[in-house]
Order: structure tokens, then sequence, then C-alpha cells
């Protein structure tokens, strides 16, 4: 996953052997494509064209028969493995969403329907680098899909750091939310204003 800032694309690599080439900014790679035997790796992303390294994740144990989250992050530029969860099951017309905080700080995220008040009450605190957790997967009612992230404590919500709205989010209805810092020189995805701070990757089926 690439959820940097870079402008322009990215490779990935375990060692010298690549993984996935051209993984554009608010971008992942096909489902299914990589696989790795268990063990110690390192993975690293590095620029495409130039190789120039711009982080990795360190020595990390992958297990067998598990599915893993590998995403590039901004602010400072760092890589970090999140463990994928077990499948969820939404109930009725509910997405599923897995929230990941891809800024340089906590932050206060709260979904709502669309240019709703926040409410104190429902925040949910995602620490930097990483993603919801006990409850990895939250489910919201269909209508909420306008997911906004602020500083920890805050109470007022006229200036988030992160708003981005969910759009059609697969036959499972499962995605991974990632809020970013804003993006200025990528395009939009669709239903997204011009500068986005944020973009989903639906489940793999």
């Amino acid at each position: 996953m690439n959820a940097s800032t870079v402008d322009g694309a990215v490779e990935a690599y375990n060692g010298a052997t690549q993984l996935g080439a051209d993984v554009a900014v608010q971008s992942a790679t096909p489902c299914g494509t990589i696989t790795l035997e268990p063990g110690s790796k390192t993975i690293s992303f590095r620029s495409d064209g130039s190789q120039a390294e711009i982080a990795s994740t360190g020595a990390f144990t992958f297990q067998a028969n598990r599915d893993y989250l590998v995403v590039l992050m901004a602010g400072p530029a760092r890589a970090v493995v999140l463990e994928e969860q077990a499948f969820p099951s939404p109930s009725g017309a509910d997405n599923a969403v897995r929230i990941v905080n891809a800024t340089a700080t906590d932050g206060d995220v709260y979904v709502t329907v669309p240019a709703a008040t926040p409410v104190v009450a429902n925040k949910i605190t995602v620490a930097t680098g990483a993603s919801t957790t006990s409850s990895v997967y939250r489910h919201f009612a269909s209508t909420l899909i306008q997911a906004r992230m602020f500083d920890v404590g805050a109470t007022t919500f006229t200036s988030p750091r992160a708003n981005y709205t969910l759009v059609a989010t697969g036959g499972n209805r499962t995605t991974t939310l990632f809020l970013t810092p804003v993006f200025v020189t990528s395009p939009a995805p669709p239903a997204q204003p011009a500068s986005v701070s944020g973009f989903q990757v639906n489940r793999c089926t």
C-alpha cells in the first residue's frame, strides 16, 4: 500500500527481490499477487526508477497462512506491517471499516452522516502508524460514510486534519480506510475533493 505523499510511484522489495512495482500514491498491489515464505523479512519501499530507499519495515516475522498489509506512510516516511484480521460479517447493509492513521500524529476519528456535527462520545482514537484496535473492523450503518480526523481531545470540529467520504465498499461491504496528509499533487479519487486526505482499499474477496 502506498499511503505516502511521495509524488510518483514506488516499488516494494524483500531484500533484492521485487514484490510490487509502480505502486502509485493512494493505491495498492492487486489482491493475491504477493506471497512470502514465513519468517523474518524486511520490506523496503524504493522510488520507482532511481531505486533510492524511502523507508523499510525493519525485521518482521511473517507467520504462515496469514494476511498482512505492508504500508508506506508519510510524515516522516516510514513503513509498517499490519496483520489482517478474521473476515468480518457486517449485518444488514452495514459497512465494516478498518481505519488506519497514516498521518504523523495520533488522532480522534469520527464517522458520521455527511456534514453532521461529530459527537465526542463517538470518537475513535487511532495512534499514528496504526489502525483501529480491539474490534479492528468497526461496523457502521450504510449512512455513516464521512470520516474526519481531528487532534486528540479536540472539541471543536471546523478544521479536520483528514476528511474522506467512503464510496462503494464492494460485495462484502468491507474496506480499509487510510487517513493521510492532504494530497495536492495526485488526482483525487471519485467523489472526493481536489485536495484529498484519505483513500480506501476494499477487502479482497
